[in-house]
């Protein structure tokens, strides 16, 4: 079950009705093992922690396509089957911001400058209060690890690679979502007819660049 995280459909050749039939049978034998370990909570742990990653996985190739609401529709149902233990897992909240990112782009071309930066902003905000929320202790966990200490499964079910891969690709979309608002200040400053209406972006400009970097060197300060 744990190999299912590289064992997937290609999201070049393959249809989303061969990820959901994939999909589907793999949730099948879950809900078998679960029956069988009901009174053995870190069985189950591992268990909801696969299920959850499966719908992830099956969400990740169907954005990969383009088929945005199929990807909507199985990251509500990671959602709806995330447990205590893995509810802020950026696994699971990055693929939900891209979504939403990639779902207001249309959307933001027939908003207002205002609507526009505020849209950007909230989802910038939840991903940032979620980073804050998963800083990690990958040395702890490598000490652990290396001295053959098993990780609690009700604690955490990542491996120190899969953290690192997480946090690069969350700290990396929050930059990214940072230069978005920076550019579209820059747009709206470029439209202006006088200096005093690029000046009254000034501030935003200051904000944005400032984020832009430190995300960065957030980014640089984890993985060192």
């Amino acid at each position: 079950m744990q190999n299912w995280k590289q064992r997937a459909p290609s999201h070049t050749f393959d249809p989303v009705a061969v990820w959901d039939d994939i999909a589907i049978s793999r949730l099948f034998f879950l809900d078998q093992y679960s029956l069988r370990f009901q009174n053995q909570p870190m069985q189950q742990a591992t268990l909801s922690d696969i299920q959850v990653m499966l719908h992830i996985q099956t969400a990740k190739g169907a954005f990969k396509m383009g088929l945005y609401d199929s990807s909507d529709r199985y990251l509500k149902v990671a959602q709806s089957k995330r447990t205590h233990s893995n509810q802020n897992d950026m696994r699971i909240i990055v693929p939900i911001i891209k979504l939403k990112t990639e779902q207001c782009k249309s959307e933001l071309r027939n908003m207002s400058f205002e609507a526009k930066i505020s849209r950007l902003d909230k989802i910038h905000s939840v991903l940032t209060r979620k980073i804050d929320e998963n800083n990690f202790n990958l040395g702890a966990d490598v000490q652990q690890e290396s001295g053959g200490v098993h990780l609690d499964p009700e604690r955490d079910n990542m491996s120190p690679l899969e953290k690192v891969q997480t946090m690069y690709k969350s700290h990396m979309l929050k930059f990214h979502l940072q230069k978005k608002m920076l550019t579209i200040t820059l747009t709206q400053a470029q439209v202006a007819s006088g200096l005093p209406e690029v000046q009254q972006h000034q501030a935003s400009f200051n904000d944005y660049m400032g984020s832009s970097f430190r995300s960065l060197d957030d980014l640089r300060a984890y993985l060192s």
